[in-house]
């Protein structure tokens, strides 16, 4: 996951909840970029935190 002037704020491995959600904190006013992987498949979404952004994502599809 990256913001818009590149910057990564998180790569690594992590392992999803039992209802397949995974949990992110991010910063206040930022644009960027997720992508997930698994084995072949990824998927990725674009995101904001400006104040009337959704605090939650469920767009993502792995394909």
């Amino acid at each position: 996951m990256d913001d818009s002037t590149g910057d990564v704020l998180s790569d690594k491995d992590v392992k999803t909840l039992d209802n397949g959600f995974v949990g992110f904190w991010l910063p206040f006013d930022i644009e960027g970029a997720m992508t997930i992987r698994l084995g072949d498949k990824t998927g990725s979404v674009e995101f904001d935190t400006e104040a009337d952004a959704p605090t939650c994502l469920t767009t993502l599809q792995m394909a």
